[in-house]
């Protein structure tokens, strides 16, 4: 399990200073949901979830590392952030904005990597693929170039990744399974 560190500023009262008090908190899977940080049990399997009846139809999983911003999510029909004309399924943007304005999207690669949140190799934007141990923007695009990977030992046929980088990458980085199309 992961423990990260939340900072919330704190007025002190008789000094009206504002100082960074740190608030340990462990998570392994983690949201944001209209800027809040939900953990674990907190996180809803379905993105309906999110929604207060009727809300959207849709029965999309959500995944470790997404962001809501359930104002926008919750007035439309949506589909997952990585759907066809929804976001950034084929990695080359930034990432800083696929989805958003649907009100599902990713967080940040810095929150990424400072929760040590997942990241799916053939699904993620060259900015989250930043977000992991030793990876730089070009490496990213490489990465990107190389899909589709079958796992994550899969990454050894990219250039300047060797098995020393696999390993350091193994714990935040996976390879969703297929879904057969029928």
């Amino acid at each position: 399990m992961v423990v990260i560190v939340v900072a919330f500023v704190l007025g002190a009262a008789a000094l009206g200073e504002r100082r960074s008090v740190p608030i340990v908190r462990p998570c392994t899977r983690a949201i944001m949901v209209d800027s809040r940080l939900w953990c674990d049990e907190e996180v809803p399997a379905e993105v309906a979830a999110l929604c207060p009846a009727p809300g959207p139809e849709a029965h999309e999983p959500i995944a470790a590392g997404d962001a809501f911003d359930t104002s926008r999510l919750c007035a439309r029909s949506f589909a997952s952030p990585d759907a066809p004309g929804r976001g950034q399924s084929d990695g080359q943007s930034d990432g800083q904005s696929h989805g958003q304005s649907h009100g599902w999207s990713r967080m940040s690669p810095d929150d990424l990597a400072a929760l040590q949140q997942p990241v799916d190799l053939n699904r993620a934007s060259i900015a989250e693929l930043t977000s992991l141990p030793r990876i730089g923007p070009a490496l990213a695009r490489r990465i990107v170039q190389g899909r589709p990977y079958d796992d994550v030992e899969s990454l050894v046929r990219v250039r300047g990744i060797g098995p020393a980088t696999v390993a350091r990458l193994r714990g935040r980085a996976f390879v969703r399974p297929s879904v057969a199309v029928p």
